[in-house]
């Protein structure tokens, strides 16, 4: 009790923030159990457990999940031992360890697989926050952790001896069918079976069955190798201590000629994210001004220089210019306001953000985008061609239009979300006649009839920081009024 309490305190610095968070985020409400069940560990992949290639590694997978970037593979050697482990379970010494574990490995390994079994509407139903999330493949890693116990009690009867021929042979067996399936093609015809069509330019299992005949050699080589080692033990020809050392070194090598394939080098992020003319320009501006930075052909253009493939600073969910403390319209966020969503057009591929009264009402002051003609009135460009870190060709336009930062409003009106969302975008508003706030927010407003005059209060940002803003103003505001930043 005293470990999970300690555990769930080291988690809070996450899931606090999140848990007051996912009200105002997209996914208040939930997204549904569909939703939820994605990107789970879909159940012909438990193949992979043994023959990592079945379903393709990094750009060969052709499985279910989209996104694929990791491995399932716990190591031939590694299941060996661990089956040869369950049986501790009947072990009085071990018993209640083992069932515990054996508990864990269970319950995790049916949570990973998601909607392939009725388990994970148990989990849906009464583990708080599992309708606003999904992936529940991550937790393959409890399953992996089991699985290591169990290798290790397993490990155990091994080096005392406590395990048969018979065990050997079994699993010869079984070692020797999957290499026949691997190497016959057997393997890359069931893949062809469980494969969804229509995949584009998506991998397919054909495009892999390379590669799944050489994997098949290698997890053979690894059973082969494991097994040869417990017969030797059991004939007397290898003496304890040596055994144990042989299998540490066979489990080593099993699992690092696969996991190697995931080790992945990139420069240092002063060399990715390295600054360039547009960037110093950028900050340099004292009164602060967000950027949309957004490729060409999002405003149906096209490039006029080079455009890097993964650009970090243009493409739509980037945030290169985030390293450097420069604000942005767009970037990855996952968890971002559902409010600004939907006022961006997020759901619409954005369709807002080319609207001049959302630059007005988010300081958009900037255009960094990758053409050098920008076919909007009162534009002008002030920066580029500049060559970026990712070796695009970048331009910089100032956007038409005062965009404030911060301005005060003489009134503030409460309405709801929809008409607070068509005031806003439509273009006889003027925002800084009036501050729209939730009908449900806990401030007072006046009714009226018509709006009043604009303040005329100059607004000046003596100071700006992420968490820290300093504003002066021209002078004192009104009753009433609101400073709307």
């Amino acid at each position: 009790a005293a470990a999970v309490a300690v555990g769930m305190l080291m988690g809070a610095v996450q899931y606090l923030p999140v848990m007051e968070y996912v009200p105002w985020s997209p996914r208040a409400g939930g997204k549904g159990y569909d939703y939820a069940t994605s990107y789970a560990f879909p159940i012909e992949e438990l193949l992979n457990t043994y023959i990592p290639e079945f379903t393709g590694i990094l750009d060969k997978y052709w499985g279910r999940n989209g996104i694929h970037l990791h491995s399932e593979y716990l190591g031939v050697s590694v299941l060996i031992l661990a089956v040869l482990g369950f049986g501790a379970v009947k072990l009085a010494s071990r018993r209640s360890f083992a069932r515990f574990w054996l508990g864990v490995g269970i319950v995790t390994l049916l949570w990973a697989l998601g909607g392939s079994t009725p388990f994970f509407h148990l989990i849906y139903a009464l583990v708080p926050g599992t309708k606003f999330f999904r992936a529940p493949s991550t937790i393959i890693y409890l399953v992996a952790l089991a699985i290591a116990v169990f290798a290790a009690l397993g490990t155990e009867r091994v080096l005392a001896r406590d395990f048969t021929r018979k065990y050997v042979v079994g699993w010869s067996i079984f070692a020797g069918l999957l290499f026949l399936l691997g190497v016959c093609g057997g393997l890359t015809s069931m893949a062809n079976a469980i494969a969804l069509p229509n995949r584009g330019a998506a991998p397919m299992p054909a495009d892999n069955a390379g590669d799944l005949f050489i994997g098949s050699v290698r997890s053979f080589i690894a059973a082969a190798a494991t097994l040869g080692v417990l017969l030797a033990l059991l004939a007397g020809k290898l003496r304890s201590t040596t055994v144990a050392w042989l299998l540490t070194g066979i489990m080593a090598l099993d699992l690092w000629s696969v996991e190697r394939q995931y080790w992945m080098f990139s420069p240092p992020a002063s060399q990715l994210y390295a600054s360039d003319a547009i960037i110093e320009q950028l900050k340099a501006i004292k009164e602060p001004g967000r950027v949309l930075a957004i490729p060409g052909y999002m405003l149906g253009l096209r490039p006029t220089g080079v455009t890097a493939p993964r650009d970090p600073y243009i493409e739509l969910i980037s945030n290169g210019l985030m390293v450097h403390g420069v604000r942005q319209l767009l970037g990855y966020h996952g968890n971002e306001l559902g409010r600004y969503d939907v006022l961006t057009g997020r759901e619409e591929d954005y369709k807002e953000i080319l609207n001049p009264k959302l630059w007005n009402l988010l300081n958009v002051r900037y255009l960094l985008t990758d053409v050098d003609s920008f076919p909007i009135p009162g534009a002008s460009r002030i920066a580029g061609p500049v060559q970026n870190a990712a070796g695009s060709t970048e331009y910089l336009y100032r956007l038409p239009g005062e965009n404030a930062f911060a301005w005060v409003a003489p009134v503030i009106v409460k309405a709801g979300d929809a008409s607070v969302l068509a005031t806003v975008l439509n273009a006889r508003f003027d925002a800084t006649l009036a501050a729209l706030v939730d009908s449900a927010a806990p401030v007072v407003g006046p009714q009226i009839t018509k709006l009043p005059p604009p303040t005329g209060i100059g607004v000046h940002t003596a100071s700006y920081a992420a968490g820290h803003i300093a504003l002066e103003l021209g002078k004192p505001a009104p009753e009433g009024s609101a400073l709307v930043v």
